[in-house]
């Protein structure tokens, strides 16, 4: 019995906002696809392309790999150090 009362509930919380879950998701999606500038991508391609060709002629991709990797893991970094702030300040929130 319990199902059905979580699923009505969804079924009205559906009905009263007017989107689903997926809809929602999807409207995030886009949302975060449009907000990433075009110039972003044509940068990082660029920067990409000029240093792997720069790697490649002194004969060291290793150093090319490496250094992409620890860009992308202290890109990684920052993003769980500001997931951590949000959780901090949604627990802040449910505290009040």
């Amino acid at each position: 019995m319990t199902g059905v009362s979580v699923l009505s509930k969804t079924f009205r919380f559906d009905c009263v906002y007017g989107w689903t879950m997926t809809e929602r998701v999807r409207r995030d999606i886009n949302e975060l696809t449009d907000s990433v500038p075009t110039w972003a991508y044509i940068v990082l391609s660029f920067l990409l392309g000029v240093s792997g060709l720069y790697s490649f002629s002194l004969g060291r991709l290793d150093v090319w790999v490496s250094f992409w990797l620890g860009v992308v893991q202290l890109g990684l970094f920052v993003f769980v150090i500001y997931l951590l702030y949000r959780l901090v300040l949604a627990v802040e929130r449910i505290a009040d």
